[in-house]
């Protein structure tokens, strides 16, 4: 959202500026002006290209409404407080690399790996099948690498019918999770894994 070399800024936290390629571009310096930007589809759209199902992280309004509220209700089962937990072990797996060295990227190696390595650990997913699911999800690959997280959700979702009282509370609709910017699809064949329903009692 910002050019290599722009002037200073001064005034208001939001100034639009032409870059070097004649595009607009948007300098946010406050999060009230931040928010502005990112709810308004007119300012920020998230719409994926014309090549890709709808996502949930790449949707724009009541498409964006739709898939988020088929999520939450998904995961409304989940054990709050494990997941918790679970962050507060993996955060800590994930920083102490980064302070050994005293140097480190925090957005590639902590905040866009952690909330779902938080969420398969709470899932009881295995090593292999968290790093499967790791690997294809921060992958810009489309369409062919997005089809692997098939087998791994389905090994996700057997995970935690095993675990008492599994987390899961029941399946989107035919929503499922598919590409790193576009984490949550609709219009595939629906997997194992939306297939799931939570075991009684």
């Amino acid at each position: 959202m910002t050019t290599p070399h722009l002037p200073p800024l001064h005034g208001d936290g939001l100034t639009l500026h032409d870059g070097p390629t004649a595009c607009p571009h948007a300098v946010v310096t406050g999060y009230p002006q931040a928010r502005h930007v990112l709810d308004r589809p007119g300012l920020f759209p998230r719409t994926t290209n014309a090549g890709r199902p709808p996502g949930l992280r790449g949707a724009d309004g009541e498409t964006h409404a739709r898939l988020r509220a088929a999520v939450e209700e998904a995961l409304a089962g989940l054990d709050l407080h494990a997941l918790r937990r679970h962050a507060r072990v993996q955060a800590r797996r994930l920083l102490d690399p980064i302070a050994a060295r005293g140097i480190g990227d925090l957005m590639g190696e902590y905040a866009d790996i952690l909330p779902l390595r938080a969420l398969l650990t709470t899932l009881g997913t295995g090593d292999d099948t968290a790093r499967q699911l790791e690997s294809v999800w921060h992958t810009s690959a489309w369409p062919e690498r997005p089809g692997a997280l098939v087998p791994a959700l389905d090994a996700a979702v057997a995970a935690d019918r095993r675990a008492p009282g599994g987390g899961l509370r029941r399946p989107p609709p035919p929503v499922w999770a598919a590409h790193t910017t576009t984490p949550i699809s609709a219009g595939e064949p629906e997997p194992t894994a939306a297939r799931h329903r939570r075991r009684p009692g």
